[in-house]
């Protein structure tokens, strides 16, 4: 089981990314439901090879069109289990 504080790190995080960078569409569907708990964020950093070394990162995503085609891999997703975001 992850800690309180590993989970809740994660969570804010995501959280917070959304308030600063989302659209108002995606703040108005995220954020009350993150605020309450209702929904729970997954925040993926390690990457085989590089850790948590957030300069190692080798995961890129690039536009397509209307779409982003994201490639890489990661372990130890925080909080995968119990994620709806």
């Amino acid at each position: 089981w992850m800690s309180l504080a590993g989970a809740m790190g994660g969570h804010t995080v995501v959280s917070k990314l959304i308030l600063l960078f989302g659209t108002d569409e995606q703040k108005q569907k995220y954020l009350p439901r993150m605020a309450t708990g209702e929904l729970r964020a997954t925040m993926a950093l390690t990457e085989p090879g590089g850790g948590s070394d957030l300069q190692a990162m080798r995961t890129s995503a690039r536009r397509d069109g209307g779409e982003y085609v994201i490639n890489g891999s990661k372990t130890w997703i925080s909080n995968a289990r119990r994620s709806d975001l």
